[in-house]
This record gives structure tokens, C-alpha cells and sequence, in this order.
């Protein structure tokens, strides 16, 4: 029974040290905390054969490396806790020098005087002072190493000295007791196993304490870990204590042992006293073992899931290192799809310019995927501000088949369906839903699991964070580059005007001395692209420069009667019809009426120049409300044309400045009104087809004049 106590302090001292090297690899500390376990290992598993066979020279073989114990824990100590002294490395290899000759000489000693089996000579009590009084350097370290500590540091050095202390002391008794050959110290003697001596194994105990307190100590670094080391020894311990409690009642103690056919009290204390000790060693190796058994199952048994385990933990370590929002929706569909967990992935990012979520990467294994492009923001993402994890086929289903199934239920479903998915996660930050990750699932599948949705979930939250940064770093960018636009602007506006200032004066001068009718026509020429060049300095500094908006309780409606009234002023082609749909009444907005009426203007002076061969041109104003989540309202003002509409490339291209599709147009002007609708928190977009015509909306929030936020 004791062999076997003995076998067991050994195998969780060897694996402590171990694990350390696992968890800290190349460390200094670790490493020799690893030798330190090592070196304790081998003492007690030669004890422990000394137990169980008697054969002397393990005995002597135990007490050798145990002179070598003291040095290598002074080593572990000084390294994990450094000490002033700049010779203490030359110390160190002193000692050693030392504590190998000491037990060298014991063992050539031994190897002469001994004789029986239980030696008690000089020598063996000469080796138990010199390990003792190494044990005490080691506690003298620590106490100086305590003066100069923190307070943290402080109730960590105490805790160690505490279990350092309590391993020499009552190994210090066994051994005296084991050297007086029985001698009853007040203990049961049920604990005399001959070999052993009197006294109980304590000083093991405390020695293994004392290891796994040092494992803790080098795992958690943070000056907080003292509370979680201290939770984790109390857990552990409770943990041993149930464990002996049920092994005891469950055996009942059962065995007589004695005449009258009862259990001695000695022989009790004793099993006890082995079931507390074999479930603290049994916890000590299982508690870092089920993570590594929980995997090893997992790869054998669930492969693809594991698969897709081990792609998540990635894709969470590759987050920091992606530089753009397009790169990492396709870096997440790319090593999802990989992964052989996920036969079809597609993820949607909110574009503000086009209100709505845009498919920016997919991937699956048709041949010809037919996916949505894009999906507009309700009902869809109704669930996700209402604060859902994530929508599932199975649910959405079973919900839209009850009788009082909400309406968003079905159109949620039927989009599940068109981006042929079977679970969708948001990525969210609060209540807001920058995109989704929409992910199909194997045929033979019943669903992703519970767990896998967890860890699916965990890492759309980091990836909501990433994009809000990458957003918030794209956006300073254009800070910094039209801060630097608007600086070169101004000086090259100067260079450019004074120069075309004389060129149209010197051109209108001569158009004043009867010049022939060509060169009337050549002049003519030379003062109109002047003007022209002017407009595109002037279109360049209204884009470049910095404004501040000057808010005023403004009626929409009557904004868009009067530009709608200038337009007509200015003349309209033959053929296009003015058709005003206003809403009545709009809210008192608060809003820069002259800013926004450079917007109408230029919207509708688009709209007349698309239709060359006229046609009707709408302009309509309405209300809309709030959504789930939305704080206010929206006033939309819409303007729609009949004319050849928008490509495909050029809406991607359209709010780019210098991008034009007029042949004299400085590709400035919508620019520019999309900065002004941005600066009012609203939104510029457009709805068009080729051949179809052209729809831009502005949509502006609900903020009266009473409320300047």
C-alpha cells in the first residue's frame, strides 16, 4: 500500500514537470522546474521499490538523489523569483558541485558499511542534516526574496515557504523515525510498515503540495492569479475529499482485520489516509488530461467537426492581420469551405451607400451557385436587433408553421433559402448588424451543433470588432487624404484662376475689335471652356473643402418647390414632364437648406441631362417609420428618370470622384452630394438597370429643429 503511495507521488510529481514544459516550452523557470519534478519523481519511485522489494541499494540510490533535491529546487526558485546577489549563478553551480560529491561519498560510504536492511549509520544521519540544512538556504532565499517583494509577491513566497517548510519538516521526522527503527512518535502505528517507520507518510504529501502550488505559481503570472492559485488548491482538495468520502462509503472499510472480526482504528486512518492521497494524484493527472483526451475523441470520432474547431481557433488567431473588410470575408469563406465542416459559405456586409447588405465572398460546392447579390436590411435582420444569436432552418421552420407565426418568419425563411443556407450568425455590435455569415450544412448532417454554433458565434463577435476598426481606419484615411486634398486644392485653385482670369479677359477683349466671324466662333470657344475649367476648380474646392453644416428648421417639401421652381427658370427640354408627388405634412426638419438645395438641384439637373429625348422626371417625398431599433424615423426624397439608366460598373463607380458618364461632366457633382447627405447622417444611393432608368434616393433621419443631436 505505501509502495504504491510513494508510486504515485512520483508519477504526478514527473507529470507537473511535464506539463510545465508544455505550457511554457523554452522558459528558463519552466525548464527547471521540469528537472526539479523530474529529479522528485525518481526519489520516491526509488523509495517506492525500496518499499516493495527491500533491496538496500534503492534505498541508498533514494537517499543520494535526495541530496540533489535541495539544490534543484533553489535552482527553480532563484530563477522564477531573482535575487539581487550577481554571484548567485556561481553559487548555484557551487552547490551542485557540492551536492554531487556529497552524494558520491555517500554512496561509495554506503556501498562499504552497510550491511543490513535497515541501515542506521553514521552517514545516513549525516545526509539527512545536509538536506536539511540545504532546505533551510532554500527557505532563508525565499525570505529574503520576500523583504523585497510586493504584496502579491508576498502571499505567494509565504504559501511556498509554507508547503517547502511542511515537506522538510515531516520528511525529517520519517526519516528519524525510519532511522530508529520503530520508535512511536504518538501516531497509530497501523502506519509502521517496517521499511517505512513509524511515522506516516506526510512529507510526501506536502512535497506534492508543494510541486503543484510551484506549477501553479509558474502557470499564472498576473498579480491577480494569487485569488485563482489559492481556489484552484481549495477546489482540488474538496475535489480528493468527496472522491475519498464516496470510495469510502462505497467499500464500506470493509475487511476485518483484527480477532473479533472489526476493523482497527489504525488500519482505518490508514485506507483513508490512501484514498485522500491516490484522489488528489488521480486529479492532479486527469484535470490537465480531459482537454487532450476531449480532442483526441473528438478528432477520432467527429472529424470534420474537429476540423472545423481547429479552422475557428485559426481564423481568431489570423483576425489581427487582416487589413480590409473584403479580405477577411473571403479569408473566413475560403477556410470554412476548406475546412470539409461546411459545404457552402456566403458572407453579406451592410453597404451604406446603397442601404442595404451586399454578398461580398461565397463559396460552395455547386457548379453554378445562384445566390442573392443583396438583401435589403427588413425583415430580415429583424431577429438579430431583437437580440437572437442566430437563425436555424429547423427553427424557422417550426415557427413558420404555427398559427400565430409573425410575418418576419416566413420572409426570413424564404431569404435563408435563397442564399441556400442553413444557419445564419449576425455580426453585430449592440443593436446594430454590420453583416452575416450564412453557412450550409452537409446533407447528412442534423444541424450544427450546439457547440459549433457557440464557437461560431464567439468568433462573429470578434469579427464585428475587427470590421468596425477596419471601417474606422478606412474612414480616417479619407480624413487624412481630403485634409490633404483641400490644402493642395486651394493653391492650385490660385495658380489656376489667375492664369484663366486673363485668358478670358484677353479673349473677350478681342472679341471687341470686329474680329471676322471665324475668329468670333475660335473666341467664343476660348471664353466658354474657360468657364468651364473655373467650374471644375470650383467643383474641386467644394468637394476638397471642409464645412460645417448650419442647421435650421427647414420644411422639405417647400426646399423641393423651390428647386424644382429653378429648374423650371433655367428652362426645361422639350419632352420632360415635372410630375410632383410630395407627401403632406413632412416633419420641420433641422437641416442646411442651402447645402441640401445644391443637392436637389444637381439630382434633377442628372435627371434632365439622362433623358435627351424626354420623358417623365418624379420627384416624391415620404415618411417612414422607425425600424425595431431605430431611434428615429426616415424622410425620403426620391427623383426618378426615364432615361438609359446605370450599368452595373458604373453604379460601383458612380460616387467616385472625377468618375463621370457625360462626356462634359466633372464627375464632381455627386461626390459632393453625397458628402452633404453624409454630414446631414443620412444616405445617397441609387436604383437603376441599364435601359430602364434611374431612382436616387436620399434618405434623410427624423432630427426636428428641436433636437440639434
Amino acid at each position: 500500500m505505501l509502495s504504491l503511495f510513494y508510486l504515485l507521488v512520483a508519477l504526478a510529481a514527473l507529470s507537473l514537470g511535464v506539463r510545465a514544459t508544455r505550457e511554457r516550452r523554452a522558459h528558463p523557470a519552466a525548464l527547471r522546474f521540469a528537472g526539479l519534478g523530474a529529479l522528485t519523481a525518481l526519489t520516491y519511485a526509488l523509495f517506492a521499490l525500496y518499499l516493495l522489494t527491500g533491496w538496500l541499494w534503492f534505498r541508498v540510490l533514494f537517499v543520494a538523489t535526495g541530496i540533489l533535491l535541495p539544490v534543484a529546487n533553489l535552482s527553480f526558485i532563484e530563477h522564477f523569483f531573482p535575487l539581487t546577489d550577481a554571484e548567485r549563478g556561481e553559487t548555484r553551480r557551487r552547490s551542485w558541485s557540492v551536492s554531487l560529491a556529497v552524494a558520491a561519498l555517500y554512496i561509495g560510504v554506503s556501498a562499504v558499511m552497510s550491511s543490513s536492511d535497515h541501515p542506521s549509520l553514521p552517514q545516513d544521519w549525516l545526509a539527512g542534516a545536509l538536506v536539511f540544512v540545504a532546505f533551510a538556504v532554500t527557505l532563508s532565499r525565499l525570505r529574503q526574496r520576500y523583504i523585497l517583494a510586493t504584496r502579491i509577491e508576498r502571499a505567494r513566497i509565504f504559501y511556498l515557504a509554507l508547503f517547502l517548510g511542511g515537506a522538510a519538516l515531516f520528511t525529517a521526522i520519517e526519516g528519524a523515525s525510519r532511522l530508529l527503527d520503530g520508535s512511536d512518535f504518538g501516531v497509530p502505528t497501523g502506519f509502521n510498515a517496517g521499511r517505512q517507520g513509524s511515522f506516516p507518510p506526510v512529507g510526501a504529501l506536502f512535497a506534492g503540495l508543494y510541486l503543484y502550488f510551484l506549477h501553479l505559481v509558474l502557470q499564472m503570472r498576473r498579480l491577480l492569479d494569487l485569488h485563482e492559485i489559492s481556489a484552484r488548491v481549495v477546489t482540488t482538495a474538496l475535489s480528493t475529499l468527496a472522491l475519498t468520502v464516496v470510495i469510502g462509503v462505497s467499500v464500506g472499510l470493509a475487511g476485518p482485520t483484527s480477532g473479533d472480526g472489526s476493523l482497527s482504528l489504525a488500519l482505518a486512518l490508514q485506507r483513508l489516509f490512501m484514498m485522500f492521497v491516490g484522489g488528489l494524484v488521480f486529479i492532479w493527472i486527469a484535470e490537465p488530461s480531459l482537454p487532450q483526451l476531449k480532442n483526441a475523441v473528438a478528432r477520432w470520432v467527429n472529424v470534420r467537426g474537429w476540423q472545423l474547431s481547429v479552422v475557428l481557433d485559426d481564423l481568431g488567431e489570423t483576425l489581427p492581420q487582416l487589413t480590409s473588410v473584403r479580405d477577411l470575408t473571403e479569408t473566413f469563406v475560403e477556410r470554412l469551405y476548406a475546412s470539409g465542416r461546411v459545404p457552402g459559405a456566403a458572407f453579406y456586409v451592410y453597404s451604406h451607400d446603397r442601404g442595404r447588405f451586399e454578398l461580398l465572398a461565397a463559396r460552395t460546392t455547386d457548379a453554378e451557385p445562384t445566390l442573392l447579390s443583396a438583401v435589403a436590411p427588413q425583415p430580415f435582420v429583424e431577429g438579430f436587433e431583437a437580440g437572437r444569436p442566430a437563425y436555424t432552418r429547423a427553427e424557422l421552420t417550426a415557427v413558420s408553421a404555427r398559427r400565430d407565426a409573425p410575418p418576419a418568419a416566413a420572409a426570413q425563411l424564404r431569404v435563408m433559402d435563397e442564399m441556400r443556407a442553413d444557419l445564419v450568425l449576425p455580426m453585430s455590435t449592440g443593436s446594430a448588424v454590420l453583416g452575416w455569415l450564412a453557412l450550409k450544412d452537409e446533407d447528412w448532417s442534423d444541424g450544427f451543433s450546439q457547440e459549433e454554433v457557440t464557437q461560431l458565434g464567439r468568433l462573429m463577435s470578434r469579427a464585428a470588432t475587427a470590421v468596425e476598426n477596419l471601417r474606422g481606419f478606412e474612414a480616417s484615411k479619407e480624413q487624412a487624404r481630403l485634409a490633404a486634398l483641400g490644402t493642395m486644392a486651394a493653391g492650385l485653385a490660385h495658380e489656376i484662376r489667375n492664369p484663366l482670369a486673363g485668358i478670358k479677359g484677353a479673349a473677350q477683349l478681342l472679341r471687341g475689335m470686329s474680329p471676322t466671324t471665324d475668329q468670333t466662333e475660335f473666341l467664343q470657344v476660348i471664353v466658354d471652356e474657360t468657364d468651364r475649367l473655373n467650374k471644375v476648380v470650383t467643383d474641386f474646392l467644394d468637394y476638397a473643402r471642409h464645412f460645417e453644416l448650419s442647421r435650421a428648421p427647414t420644411d422639405l417639401n417647400q426646399l423641393v418647390r423651390q428647386s424644382m421652381s429653378l429648374l423650371r427658370a433655367q428652362g426645361l427640354p422639350d419632352g420632360i414632364q415635372l410630375i410632383e408627388a410630395l407627401e403632406e405634412p413632412l416633419p420641420t426638419l433641422a437641416l442646411d437648406g442651402d447645402k441640401l438645395r445644391q443637392v436637389v438641384l444637381n439630382l434633377l439637373r442628372n435627371a434632365v441631362q439622362a433623358m435627351p429625348e424626354g420623358g417623365e422626371l418624379r420627384v416624391s417625398t415620404a415618411q417612414r417609420a422607425p425600424g425595431p431599433k431605430a431611434e428615429r424615423g426616415l424622410v425620403e426624397l426620391c427623383i426618378q428618370d426615364e432615361g438609359e439608366g446605370l450599368s452595373a460598373e458604373a453604379k460601383q463607380s458612380l460616387f467616385i470622384p472625377f468618375f463621370t458618364t457625360k462626356h462634359d461632366g466633372t464627375g464632381l457633382g455627386l461626390a459632393i452630394s453625397q458628402r452633404i447627405v453624409r454630414a446631414h447622417q443620412g444616405e445617397l444611393r441609387v436604383e437603376s438597370r441599364e435601359g430602364e432608368g434611374a431612382r436616387f434616393v436620399v434618405s434623410l433621419p427624423v432630427i426636428e429643429a428641436a433636437d440639434p443631436s
